[in-house]
Parts: structure tokens; C-alpha cells; sequence
């Protein structure tokens, strides 16, 4: 069951998505298992904005050319944390958005209306 709990949410999801709003959502999924292919999108969660072997750009690309191979093609990963903070490298975060623009889904969530154009202004970093 609890790898199956995982599949069982996300159908309801689907489901209420496709009655109730009549297919005018996205189902953005953090947790999938087997039988959960075609089912939204899987979103890898929030990684940093740097090259990090640990938890940056490339355990991303790892995450998604996994998740891919494994029959989950619509993958996102999150944007907009990657201009928050004073953690982000410039080209880090550059390469990060390249990465999320050619994606299947480009997420842009946040809690903030934040991006590049409000973070990096005069070489200011928003903390």
C-alpha cells in the first residue's frame, strides 16, 4: 500500500480535476510509482541553483532522464526558487533556467511574485 498510496491520490486528483474544474488544471505530482505514467506532471521538488553534485543542476537532469526512462516524459522542475536567495550562482542560475525553459513544463511557483528582473536589479539579491 505505500507505494501505492502515491497512485491512488494523484487518480482522486486527476479525477476531481477532469469533473469538478472540467480539465482546466495541471495535476503537478511530487511522488509517483509504477501505474502513475500519464498522470500530470511530475515535478522533482526544489533543488539549488548551483552545480552541486548533492542537490543541484545535476542530480536534476539525473532525476529527470530517470523519471523519462522510467515512462514519466512530462517532467518539471521549479524555477522560480532559483532567484531567490542569495545562494544562486549567476551561471548556475542560468543554466537552471535553460534547463526548466526546455522542459516539458516550465513551473513558475512561488510565493512571491519573483523572478530575475526583481532579484538581480543593480547586483541586489533579495534574502
Amino acid at each position: 500500500m505505500r507505494n501505492r498510496y502515491a497512485v491512488l491520490y494523484n487518480n482522486a486528483v486527476e479525477e476531481l480535476i477532469q469533473k469538478d474544474l472540467k480539465g482546466n488544471g495541471v495535476l503537478l505530482a511530487r511522488s509517483v510509482t509504477v501505474g502513475a505514467n500519464g498522470i500530470g506532471f511530475l515535478w522533482g521538488g526544489d533543488n539549488e541553483a548551483s552545480f552541486s553534485p548533492l542537490n543541484g543542476l545535476p542530480t536534476v537532469v539525473t532525476a529527470g532522464l530517470g523519471a523519462g526512462l522510467s515512462g514519466m516524459p512530462l517532467w518539471a522542475r521549479t524555477w522560480a526558487d532559483t532567484w531567490r536567495g542569495g545562494h544562486s550562482q549567476c551561471t548556475a542560475a542560468g543554466a537552471v533556467t535553460e534547463y526548466a525553459a526546455f522542459s516539458p513544463l516550465m513551473e513558475v511557483m512561488s510565493s512571491k511574485n519573483i523572478g530575475p528582473w526583481t532579484s538581480m536589479q543593480m547586483g541586489q539579491r533579495e534574502s
